[in-house]
């Protein structure tokens, strides 16, 4: 992610920033070993795994517990084709 990303959303004839624009971090997508993202997680920057991202965003700052996050794993699982 990059500071310089936004969007604006316009409802109700009131404009906002939107609450997130261009999310996906393409190095996890890709598996981009060289690349790092412009912002830490944890104090890392590369080689950030699916279990790092979990840890951080679902269980230390939302905090999710483990029967909703399986859940949404399940379902997302289902939705995928083989």
């Amino acid at each position: 992610m990059h500071l310089k990303n936004f969007s604006l959303i316009t409802r109700s004839e009131k404009t906002e920033l939107a609450p997130a624009y261009d999310f996906l971090n393409t190095t996890i997508a890709l598996k981009a070993a060289n690349e790092e993202m412009a912002l830490p997680v944890k104090g890392k920057k590369s080689r950030i795994t699916r279990k790092d991202l979990l840890n951080y965003f679902a269980r230390e700052r939302l905090p999710i517990n483990d029967r909703v996050l399986n859940d949404v794993f399940s379902r997302f699982a289902r939705a995928m084709p083989t």
